[in-house]
């Protein structure tokens, strides 16, 4: 504003403008709210998921515990057996029991409660990211990928793996441990769908652009249809199910990446192969 004097040099008014912020101000006390109400939210899932999966593995513990047990128990009963004088109609339906039947019952008893273990396991990992401190730090991206593909050696021999990193990869800011279980999770992946009888191709691949790391794993795979692309990142989403996992790996990438300020795409054409960008800040 500015002001308006008299013939005398005295201020006799103020002109200026008035910006009514009322909107703007109410948009954002809003926005805070929601915010707060979001952190809440999450706070209270990651809380009940955590005490749920700690809970559940007490039952766990007991079912495989006891299963083990009566594995004993059939061995000991076996050694009765032969040792009794049964008739040869009774023998026989005992030994279908101790030999078939329950060995049968008992491998779907310990399959089940491996795959609800690594389901909590999954669980923990999930929780623990929503709250784990991030300590951010320069990261050499080239020698981490190095160092996990070392780890994978023996698959990726046993399996005639064609993978390599092309050229060295820059260097980003990130939680070293959180950024090494993003790119372990990717690279199984790349590994764990190929295509049956046909040579896997990966590469992996970075620039710097804008301040940003783009990362880039790229694959020969099976592909992922249009329809699963929007589904990949949902909780217990399995594109093939029975393949080993239990469907929480990308959501946890993707709740990594989040709170470290990065992102994920996935690009496929089914029987083609995948591309998988990463983004994460550049090292200052």
């Amino acid at each position: 504003g500015c002001g308006v004097f008299d013939s005398n040099g005295q201020a006799a008014a103020i002109e200026g403008f008035i910006t009514d912020i009322t909107d703007r101000k109410q948009a954002e006390q809003t926005k805070e709210h929601l915010l707060k109400e979001l952190r809440t939210k999450n706070e209270e899932l990651e809380s009940i998921v955590f005490i749920a999966s700690h809970d559940l593995r007490s039952p766990l513990v007991n079912i495989r515990g006891f299963a083990g047990e009566l594995e004993k128990s059939i061995e000991a009963l076996k050694a009765v057996l032969n040792e009794a004088t049964l008739g040869p109609q009774i023998r026989d339906k005992v030994q279908t029991i101790l030999n078939e039947d329950i060995p049968e019952s008992l491998y779907f008893i310990k399959n089940s409660s491996q795959k609800v273990e690594r389901l909590l396991n999954g669980l923990l990992r999930l929780s623990r990211i929503g709250t784990a401190q991030i300590k951010p730090t320069v990261i050499d991206t080239t020698a981490l990928v190095s160092d996990i593909l070392g780890g994978l050696h023996f698959i990726i021999r046993e399996n005639h793996i064609d993978i390599a990193i092309e050229g060295p990869l820059p260097r980003c800011r990130g939680d070293v441990t959180l950024v090494t279980q993003v790119f372990e999770n990717l690279i199984d992946n790349a590994i764990k769908y190929r295509r049956a009888g046909h040579p896997c191709r990966i590469r992996i691949r970075g620039r710097e652009e804008n301040g940003q790391c783009i990362y880039q794993i790229e694959d020969n795979g099976i592909g992922i249809a249009p329809e699963h692309l929007d589904k990949v990142f949902e909780i217990f989403h399995q594109l093939r199910p029975g393949s080993g996992g239990e469907g929480l790996g990308l959501t946890i990438v993707r709740r990594i990446l989040d709170r470290q300020d990065g992102q994920i795409v996935i690009a496929s054409d089914v029987e083609k192969g995948t591309t998988v960008s990463v983004t994460l800040p550049a090292a200052v």
